[in-house]
């Protein structure tokens, strides 16, 4: 592996290259000079599977690569100090691959992983043309741009609905609220077709649950609140039957089912093969 530093090249194993690395530091911290004379130190540089990266002072994102002290790999298993790791985004947070492949977070206290002490190195060719959003693009939300009141979370997956003049936009994620959030270019990127047809799911998927609120709402109910005299379908067998409540206990629905001698049968309150056919106070089963 080579890494480039100050414009010289060093090659060497991970091993040596950690090595090295603790070092130099021992070094800076035996010569650190508050002068203001001393010289601004030039990027440092390395190479990864054919590409270079830039350090940065920052939070990692989604395609970025870090590398880990000795320390921080004495506490992390299957980590090789001075090793670089490349950074993706996983669930709601950015995380990456250890020796024997297994995902872990880029950042864990417990384990000294933290924004403070894992070092980050950009792609260069990051510099290029940024990606400038337009309203009604579908993008992934790569990193936090720690702006206030913000719900949005790396992974989410959401449509631009705002573009402001400060390099921020507002992502609408389907099931979380519009107001507030506002995500910096530098954490987007476009979505790919897989990723925007599972945006598309989304929507409909929430467009569905507000239906549902709504024509619940219209009875003073929430969603799935059965009542004792209810009216309901029942969708086990061909064809659909009709039954009628006999008591809510908990998340269970009872009803009274000839297939049992009269006795009861219950599903939960949410399952798809009921339905509410008649609410009790539409029929002439109120007390």
């Amino acid at each position: 592996m080579k890494i480039t530093i100050s414009g010289n090249v060093i090659e060497g194993t991970p091993e040596e290259l950690a090595e090295y690395f603790a070092m130099t530091e021992d070094f800076a911290k035996a010569n650190t000079c508050e002068d203001a004379c001393c010289e601004a130190v030039e990027d440092e540089i390395i190479e990864f599977e054919g590409e270079k990266y830039r350090k940065v002072d920052r939070e990692a994102r989604e395609g970025d690569v870090i590398i880990l002290s000795q320390k921080q790999a004495d506490k992390t298993t299957f980590v090789t100090a001075g090793t670089p790791y490349k950074v993706f985004v996983c669930g709601n947070t950015v995380a990456f691959v250890n020796d024997r492949g297994h995902t872990y977070d880029v950042y864990y206290r417990g384990f000294g992983r933290t924004p403070e002490t894992v070092d980050v190195y950009e792609p260069i060719a990051a510099s290029k043309p940024k990606y400038e959003p337009k309203v009604g693009d579908i993008v992934v939300i790569t990193g936090d741009s720690e702006i206030a009141h913000v719900e949005n979370e790396i992974g989410d997956i959401g449509k631009i609905t705002k573009v402001d003049n400060d390099e921020t936009a507002k992502v609408h994620v389907a099931g979380k609220r519009n107001e507030f959030n506002y995500v910096g270019f530098e954490d987007m990127r476009p979505a790919t077709a897989e990723e925007i047809a599972q945006y598309e799911k989304a929507v409909a998927d929430a467009e569905k649950r507000k239906a549902e609120e709504v024509k619940w709402a219209k009875l003073g109910r929430k969603v799935d609140e059965y009542k004792k005299g209810d009216i309901i379908s029942y969708e086990y067998k061909a064809p659909i039957r009709y039954f009628i409540v006999t008591r809510i206990d908990g998340d269970r629905v009872y009803f009274n089912s000839r297939h049992f001698g009269n006795s009861e049968e219950y599903m939960p309150k949410n399952h798809p093969s009921i339905k509410l056919v008649a609410p009790v106070e539409a029929t002439l089963m109120q007390n």
